[in-house]
């Protein structure tokens, strides 16, 4: 049986050249805004912004997504939300580092200017405010975190308020 190396040879080529385009495109896209978490939720989510966002989760009010601080705080509070302000001058990458810390995603935020704000970042905490109050201690030992702290549900004749 007679074999066309040089057919072969094209054949390979003709893949590779195929194959190299397709390679191009998929590291293209996930070039994009949306990356993989490497936490405990293994979803796509968005990359940290460096002004927060002006807007609150839907699911706020939820009241069964409520908790005692517990011995860590007194009163109640988000048990899988937290508050976080960075310093002044943070970088969009020190600021998803820290975010990406405590496997968490930004959930929402507080704007009060063009570069400065709060973020409400959501924490996989589990039935537990232990874990929340661990990554709230781990985002505070950071230098560019400026406070990170448990968002609070005040009660009275007006409603439930969070997120001041």
């Amino acid at each position: 049986m007679f074999s066309h190396p040089p057919l072969r040879s094209m054949r390979r080529r003709t893949l590779i050249s195929l194959a190299i385009p397709v390679i191009a495109l998929v590291g293209l896209a996930c070039h994009g805004q949306v990356v993989r978490s490497a936490g405990v939720d293994a979803g796509p989510k968005m990359l940290v912004p460096v002004v927060p966002p002006d807007s609150l989760p839907p699911d706020l009010t939820d009241a069964t997504k409520w908790a005692s601080g517990g011995s860590y705080y007194n009163g109640t509070i988000l048990r899988e939300i937290l508050i976080l302000r960075f310093r002044p001058g943070t970088s969009q990458a020190d600021r998803q580092a820290a975010v990406d810390l405590v496997h968490g995603t930004v959930a929402g935020g507080r704007r009060f200017s063009a570069a400065d704000g709060l973020y409400l970042i959501r924490v996989p905490t589990g039935a537990t405010v232990e874990l929340l109050f661990k990554a709230i201690d781990a985002l505070q030992a950071l230098p560019q975190v400026l406070s990170a702290m448990p968002d609070e549900i005040i009660s009275g004749a007006t409603g439930t308020r969070c997120c001041r």
